[in-house]
């Protein structure tokens, strides 16, 4: 998923309200049950930075429960 935020205070304004959207994003995503799989991050990469827009790219995988045969 890509987040953006922009701020005409500049870049730290918008930087902590990407970092807001981020944290929110994962409390609500990591351990998220899929029926018999999970969602986990793998990455939270800065991917566009001007004049107080900031953009992230957060990727997460899912998380397969299989049986032991």
């Amino acid at each position: 998923m890509v987040i953006i935020d922009q701020s005409l205070r500049g870049q730290d304004a918008a930087a902590s309200g990407c970092y807001k959207i981020i944290e929110n994003v994962r409390e609500k995503l990591i351990g998220y049950d899929l029926g018999n799989a999970w969602l986990w991050p793998l990455t939270e990469n800065l991917i566009f930075q001007e004049k107080g827009k900031l953009a992230y790219a957060c990727e997460y995988a899912i998380d397969i429960e299989t049986e032991d045969l």
